[in-house]
Formats: C-alpha cells, sequence, structure tokens
C-alpha cells in the first residue's frame, strides 16, 4: 500500500520500503527528521534546510553552528557561524574580513610586555623593549588583537607588522607623523630628520598628542 501526500492520521509499520536513486535530477529536495531516537516519534521538515541530488549540495538559509567541521572538497556560504574549528583541504570565497586590524607575528622575548609596547631585536631573546633613540634595531610594535597571527605555535610576543596597532607614544605628535623609538623604555616618539638613518622608522602616527605627555594612539606600521 502507498501513501500519497499528506496523511494526519497513523500509517501501519510498512514490512518493506524501496529506495529509488534520484541523483542526477536537479531540483531542491527536503530533508526529514524525527524528534525521538527510538519508539514512537513524528517526521518533520525544514523548509530552509535542502539538498540537491544534482549537484549534490546541501544547503541551508540558516547559520552553521559546529564545534568542529572537516571539509574534502569546498564550501560555499553567504552567511555562517562556527563555534569551533573548520578543517578544509580547499576554501572558496569572494571576500574575506576580520573584525581586528594588523598582519603579526610571534617572537621570542626576554619578557612580558605589554601591547603598545615598541621593541627591538636584540637582548637575551629575539626581541627586548627599546631604550634608544632612533634605534635601527626596532622590530615593532606589540600586538593588541592581530586579525591574523603567523608563526602561531612558537614565540611568547605578538608584534604587528603591518596595519594598525596601538602603541605608547610620546608627544607632541600629529596624524601623519613618522615615528621612530626614543630613550623612554618602549615608547615611540616623532622622528628628528638629523638622527634619520635608514631602517629606524616604526609607522605613522595616526593620532594626535599636543603636548610632551606620553599617550596610546593608533600607529599604521609597514606604511614607511
Amino acid at each position: 500500500m502507498a501513501y500519497i501526500g499528506n496523511q494526519i492520521s497513523s500509517i501501519t509499520t510498512a514490512a518493506q520500503v524501496t529506495n529509488t536513486t534520484t541523483n542526477t535530477e536537479d531540483k531542491s529536495a527536503f530533508l526529514t527528521f524525527v524528534d525521538a531516537q527510538g519508539g514512537t516519534g513524528s517526521i518533520q521538515t525544514d523548509n530552509s534546510l535542502t539538498y540537491n541530488p544534482n549537484t549534490n549540495l546541501l544547503s541551508t538559509a540558516g547559520n552553521v553552528t559546529a564545534s568542529h567541521v572537516s571539509v574534502t572538497n569546498s564550501v560555499q556560504a553567504t552567511t555562517g557561524t562556527f563555534s569551533g574549528n573548520v578543517t578544509a583541504a580547499y576554501f572558496s570565497g569572494t571576500a574575506t574580513q576580520a573584525l581586528y586590524a594588523d598582519l603579526a607575528e610571534n617572537y621570542e622575548a626576554d619578557d612580558n610586555y605589554a601591547p603598545g609596547t615598541v621593541l627591538i631585536f636584540g637582548g637575551e631573546a629575539e626581541v627586548t623593549i627599546a631604550t634608544k633613540s632612533h634605534d635601527t634595531r626596532v622590530a615593532g610594535i606589540v600586538s593588541t588583537n592581530p586579525a591574523y597571527l603567523m608563526n602561531k605555535e612558537n614565540g611568547n610576543t605578538t608584534i604587528g607588522l603591518t596595519g594598525r596597532v596601538p602603541c605608547q607614544v610620546k608627544g607632541p605628535v600629529d596624524k601623519g607623523t613618522l615615528l621612530v623609538t626614543s630613550e623612554t623604555p618602549g615608547v615611540a616618539q616623532a622622528l628628528n630628520d638629523a638622527y634619520y638613518k635608514p631602517g629606524c622608522i616604526i609607522g605613522k602616527s595616526m593620532g594626535k598628542i599636543d603636548n610632551s605627555s606620553v599617550a596610546v594612539i593608533e600607529v599604521a606600521v609597514g606604511r614607511f
């Protein structure tokens, strides 16, 4: 006996169900679910979750939440939310966005330095705090929240390489002022043209400090 269309009343358990393959038909098929693992349960569908047998594409109109996703081919999405790891052999996308603003890399420092501190190459490890004016050994600024982090498994200190990074700066400086190291440990200052040497520039000020005080302002690094 076959049942076609909606069936509101109970259906007698079938002795045999035949499944016909339709993997060449180009259409959206709605997936069915049951609301219990055993015993009597209801069969349900969701009109936002469909499968196309021809393209072998599972589509959803809502967000995807997962603790781990492993992909061997590709993922196509307009929006999505992942609460855990996503592992894939191939990603294809038309746009990417990041919440934060700098590309950074991990280095081994000789101490724990706060975000915004200016470091140089040297010391007992790879990098240490800057204490000399116009130092050409400058490594960069300790990043606050990098958008992309390289060398993740090594080093203990993240340094912003390009982008915008909050930095301790001694004034006066204006927007666009070239910044270098200063004699105040870990603090940047305005370039003095008389002491310029290739390699001493940290970046450009994005803020303004009217007096000689030290303040945290954003610095555009990698734009010399």
